[in-house]
């Protein structure tokens, strides 16, 4: 599974979270997968992981390589 970095704005730490993908709606970033299933791609769901407040992030999660 893909992994993300967080980096947060306050105490300077960064948070590696494995996801599939990310929204960002510029004031919410979450993070989810896509959960495991034999049913139809066109009816897969989001399952969330984590939800970050905006404001609290350096910027976008970004992809750890």
């Amino acid at each position: 599974m893909p992994r993300f970095r967080l980096d947060f704005l306050d105490d300077e730490t960064s948070l590696d979270v494995e996801a599939d993908d990310f929204d960002d709606d510029g004031q919410q970033v979450t993070l989810y997968r896509y959960p495991e299933s034999g049913s139809d791609p066109l009816d897969t769901e989001k399952e969330v992981i984590a939800s970050f407040d905006r404001s609290s992030l350096v910027g976008p999660p970004r992809p750890v390589i």
